[in-house]
């Protein structure tokens, strides 16, 4: 991409009857995906009042173009290549036309194109299709009749994509070749006359200086022509304007920016071309003083370069944002007592910002090379905060149910992460939690607003071992006790709750189901332990001898005591029948 100033001046003899005609053409916003530009339309609006303040051309002879205009003065394809026309057709021999155009350019497949408002280079077709060919520009150019033609070409890049920022964009040999205007000699039989002066050489870029809210080249361009470059007789040819701007742009890209941008001028023809006259009035007479009077200019203002590691911080002096970014030139004023001190800060994203003071002297150079910028780590864990209306939501985060409801909050890892919010009676509440790539904040905090829909119902079948335990459905409790069946719930998330005595409580919270029956089956835990059962005692029926109860002498029936006093042994003696014992217990 370039960023093109191209100014096609065709100049001749001063007549009585001579016109001077311009069409200005600026473009900082383009209309489909071609990076944006900044000083482009400042350019040509400063161009224009120079041409009618300093040149002479009368207001309504200067045609402007540019991308905040519409209608017929929209600089789009057909616009230009139009207005172009119809003015080069109406110049005569003794008329000046100027064809300023600053914006962007570009050369691709040995061709080279000039790019309007509604240019598309999104490929080679709709390339040609949509800008204007360099080709184009030379046939029309090639039928002015003035005998005089001067072309200025302030070409900074090739990439159309980039914009003009801080990414060298070289102009490249095919473009500087590609625009080269031949025409046949004039009416007097005189070689026409073809000088061309470019921004910078071929394998250099054009800079932008963003105080001065211009181009460089553009900025000395005008101050050469307002009078910095005329010579003894108050005039400014294009010989001596191109050696002022050539020497002031190589001493400004050197020392603010340590590289080279070196204007160029090609001539053909060899006669003077006279860009504006009696620019500085040749002689003003006036009595000479008898006393010398010395005159000393003070310069209040300091320059102070800025750059940092990595580039493209924003710069801001005492707290106020600066237009450029690093590496950064700017001009400050010191004010009378030309000292002052100002805090200068810089910040980039995804790093610490860095805040410095700096001494200015008025008409001295203050660098800060190379400052350092520090990286903010990444952390390593985020805070999760969740608030709903109504609340009492349950938080589900990548399908997995959370322990509390909302309000809600928790800690989460840096990786992308799926949040539900689910309660009853309502519709359930997505959303997408970005990588920290995305969102570099330590908490993500969301604030839900939950629907209503129309309610849905099921049926709980809720059973406990034992059996007849309370139920309590959220903060209310039910008749029923277990087992039993809840009718006609809300379908969605449900807390249950079982009591018993002797046995612990049971919480639980149950999703319902529209249509459906859910059973929950419960084992309840016993709050008393187990009692051990009494061994049973058997009694002996050899070698009996007289029982013994708590030290007492039982007294039996008489059968039986037959038995004891016997002391018989064998089982077979025992006649059986079945005798009511009556027992009393003598206790001593």
């Amino acid at each position: 991409m370039r960023k093109l100033s191209l100014v096609f001046l065709l100049l001749i003899s001063s007549l009585a009857l001579a016109d001077k005609y311009a069409l200005l053409v600026g473009i900082n916003d383009y209309q489909n995906d071609i990076g944006a530009l900044k000083y482009c339309v400042a350019d040509v609006e400063a161009f224009r009042q120079a041409l009618i303040e300093t040149a002479g051309f009368k207001p309504e002879k200067v045609h402007l173009m540019t991308d905040q205009m519409s209608g017929q003065d929209l600089p789009t394809r057909i616009n230009v290549i139009m207005r172009l026309d119809i003015l080069a057709s109406q110049i005569q021999p003794q008329d000046t036309l100027i064809f300023y155009f600053s914006g962007h350019g570009i050369s691709t497949d040995d061709q080279s194109f000039l790019l309007a408002s509604d240019s598309n280079a999104t490929t080679f077709t709709t390339l040609e299709l949509s800008a204007i060919p360099l080709q184009k520009v030379q046939q029309i150019l090639s039928k002015v009749k003035a005998q005089q033609l001067l072309t200025i070409i302030d070409a900074c890049r090739n990439d159309p994509a980039s914009g003009r920022g801080n990414q060298d964009n070289l102009l490249s040999d095919d473009f500087a070749r590609g625009f080269k205007v031949q025409r046949q000699a004039g009416p007097s039989g005189k070689p026409a006359v073809s000088a061309t002066l470019y921004a910078c050489s071929v394998g250099e870029r054009a800079y932008e200086w963003s105080e001065k809210e211009q181009g460089v080249f553009s900025y000395y361009l005008l101050q050469g022509l307002k009078g910095e470059a005329a010579n003894a007789k108050g005039d400014v040819t294009i010989t001596d304007l191109a050696d002022y701007t050539q020497q002031k742009v190589v001493d400004w890209a050197q020392t603010y920016r340590g590289k080279k941008q070196t204007p160029w001028l090609s001539l053909q023809g060899g006669s003077k071309l006279v860009l504006a006259e009696n620019v500085v009035e040749e002689a003003v007479k006036v009595d000479q003083p008898t006393e010398a009077v010395k005159v000393e200019t003070v310069e209040t203002k300091a320059t102070l370069f800025v750059s940092s590691v990595p580039q493209g911080a924003t710069v801001y002096i005492n707290q106020q944002q600066m237009v450029e970014k690093t590496p950064a030139v700017l001009r400050i004023d010191t004010g009378i007592s030309r000292q002052k001190e100002v805090e200068v800060g810089l910040e980039l994203a995804g790093y610490e910002t860095l805040i410095i003071k700096a001494e200015l002297v008025g008409g001295q150079l203050v660098e800060l090379k190379n400052l350092q910028l520090v990286k903010i780590e990444a952390p390593k864990s985020r805070r999760l905060v969740v608030n709903s209306h109504p609340p009492g939501a349950g938080v589900y985060l990548d399908g997995v149910l959370q322990s509390g409801q909302t309000p809600f909050s928790t800690k989460i890892d840096l990786r992308a992460h799926q949040l539900k919010l689910s309660l009853a009676g309502y519709q359930d509440w997505t959303h997408q939690i970005r990588t920290s790539a995305d969102q570099s904040t330590a908490s993500v905090q969301l604030s839900a607003t939950l629907k209503k829909v129309k309610p849905l119902t099921g049926s709980l079948y809720i059973s406990s071992n034992p059996k007849g335990a309370r139920i309590f459905l959220g903060d209310k409790r039910q008749n029923q006790k277990t087992p039993t069946t809840l009718k006609a719930l809300a379908t969605g998330l449900h807390s249950i709750k079982l009591t018993l005595s002797d046995y612990q409580d049971y919480q639980q919270q149950v999703t319902v189901e529209a249509n459906q029956t859910t059973e929950l089956k419960v084992d309840l835990v016993s709050l008393v332990p187990e009692k051990s059962e009494p061994r049973p005692v058997e009694a002996k029926k050899k070698g009996a001898k007289w029982p013994w109860i708590g030290g007492g002498l039982a007294v039996v029936g008489a059968s039986v005591a037959a038995f004891l006093f016997t002391g018989a042994e064998d089982e077979a003696e025992v006649p059986e029948k079945t005798t009511a014992l009556n027992i009393s217990v003598v206790i001593p």
